[in-house]
C-alpha cells in the first residue's frame, strides 16, 4: 500500500498499489482538526512545572497506525490543538512530563465531522511507590511478576511496561502513579490487592513503602 499525507497540516490517505504502478492519483482528505483542553486534578497546568504532552494514537492500520497518529504539546493555558487528522478511530491521552497520564479517550473522525472539543484531567501526581511482595510469614518474594493497573491509553502503551518485576529482596519500586486508589496483580499467584499512592506534594524525601501479602505464593 501507499500512505500519503501532509504531517500537521492534512490527514492521510492509504491506496493500494499496483503491479505495475505508472500514473497514481492520490486524493488527499480534507484538513480535519480538534482543539481541547486539559486539566491536573481539575485546576489549571500552569500550576504545575513541567511539560503537558498530548498524543492523539490512531487504531485499526496495525503498522501505518504510527504514521497517522499526533504528538504534540499543551499550551501553559491547557489549551491543544491535534491538525492533520485522518478519518477512522482515535484516542488521546495526556501526560505531565511523560509520567503521569490521564485517562484515554476515545473519538472518530470522518471527513465531515464537526470540530471535536476534547476535555482531559491529569489526576494529582503522586509519589514514588517501593512495593515489597511478602509470603504469608513476611518472607520477600524476589523475582516475582505484578502488574499496575493504569488507564489505557496509547502514551500508557509507549512509556509504562505493564509489567514490573520484584528484585532479590521482593521490591519494586514505581514511579509515575496518579495519587489515590491503585490495584496491582501479582501474576504468579493471582493475588489482587488496592494501594493507596500518596500526592507528590506530601512526599517526605524517600518513596513511599508498601507491603502486600501473598497468602498463596508456593512458598513456606
Amino acid at each position: 500500500v501507499l500512505l500519503a499525507l501532509l504531517p500537521g497540516e492534512i490527514g492521510g490517505t492509504i491506496i493500494p498499489v499496483p503491479d505495475e504502478p505508472k500514473n497514481v492519483r492520490i486524493v488527499l482528505p480534507p484538513p480535519i482538526s480538534a482543539t481541547g483542553k486539559v486539566t491536573i486534578a481539575g485546576r489549571p497546568i500552569s500550576e504545575y512545572p513541567g511539560n503537558v504532552r498530548i498524543y492523539a494514537g490512531y487504531e485499526g492500520l496495525g503498522k501505518l497506525d504510527q504514521y497517522l497518529s499526533i504528538d504534540t504539546t499543551a499550551n501553559r493555558d491547557g489549551a491543544f490543538s491535534l491538525e492533520g487528522l485522518t478519518p477512522g478511530r482515535y484516542t488521546v491521552q495526556a501526560a505531565l512530563d511523560n509520567i503521569w497520564l490521564s485517562k484515554g479517550v476515545k473519538f472518530n473522525v470522518t471527513a465531515d465531522s464537526e470540530r471535536k472539543q476534547l476535555k482531559l484531567d491529569i489526576p494529582e501526581p503522586g509519589a514514588g511507590t517501593i512495593i515489597e511482595l511478602q509470603n504469608a510469614k513476611g518472607a520477600p518474594l524476589p523475582n516475582r511478576s505484578l502488574n499496575v493497573h493504569e488507564p489505557d491509553g496509547p502514551i500508557t502503551r509507549i512509556l509504562h511496561p505493564r509489567i514490573y518485576n520484584t528484585d532479590g529482596k521482593g521490591a519494586v519500586w514505581i514511579a509515575g502513579l496518579t495519587a489515590g486508589p491503585h490495584r496491582i496483580s501479582v501474576s504468579e499467584s493471582g493475588t489482587q490487592s488496592d494501594i493507596n499512592v500518596p500526592p507528590l506534594s506530601e512526599k517526605s524525601g524517600s518513596p513511599r513503602r508498601v507491603v502486600v501479602k501473598v497468602p498463596n505464593s508456593g512458598e513456606n
